[in-house]
């Protein structure tokens, strides 16, 4: 399906729409396990993103960019497309997708063993995602802090992250959250 109505995007001209199937195609095959394959959707979509403008679009290529590379294990290049697409968020004003970079980028750090950088990034995150009241955003931000803490020794902290993290995420019914905190529990104790 999606394949067909990338072609049928294709040919009336509409980039913007060919560019989020583009999109779409590219998580499918992300999903799949096929990186090169979804590499090559998402910076095509990238490409057509900028050629009209859509900065908000390109915001989510450089994003996706990001989350490729970090599902490949190259924390590096996850880290710079994710902070390429944050300063691009910064510029438009995209402070739900800001949150989102920001802890993106925090857990990077945190993976790369540079605690430091990581507390002010993903504290950086949960300061706008309680400014935004973004339940949602808050649970996965906690879950980092929680691990952050857990790497430097804090457990007691640690515990207390995750299972506010856990409560957040029962409160807001978000099932793959609720086990992932139960998860982050289980790996601190």
């Amino acid at each position: 399906r999606s394949a067909k109505a990338l072609e049928m995007r294709r040919r009336i001209g509409d980039k913007r729409s060919v560019a989020v199937s583009l999109s779409n195609i590219g998580n499918i095959e992300k999903d799949r396990g096929l990186f090169d394959e979804a590499e090559s959707c998402y910076r095509e979509a990238m490409q057509l993103r900028k050629q009209v403008g859509d900065r908000f679009g390109y915001v989510i290529s450089l994003n996706n960019l990001g989350a490729l590379a970090f599902d490949r294990g190259d924390l590096q290049q996850a880290r710079d497309s994710w902070e390429d697409a944050l300063t691009e968020a910064e510029h438009i004003g995209a402070t739900p997708l800001q949150v989102v970079l920001l802890n993106n980028i925090g857990e990077t750090a945190c993976q790369m063993g540079k605690l430091a950088d990581a507390r002010q990034l993903i504290e950086r995150a949960l300061t706008l995602a309680t400014e935004m009241e973004d339940q949602r955003a808050k649970t996965e931000i906690l879950r980092n802090l929680a691990r952050l803490e857990s790497k430097e020794g804090n457990h007691i902290a640690a515990r207390n992250l995750a299972s506010d993290c856990l409560e957040l995420a029962k409160k807001c019914q978000m099932k793959e959250m609720v086990g992932r905190a139960l998860q982050t529990l289980g790996e601190i104790y």
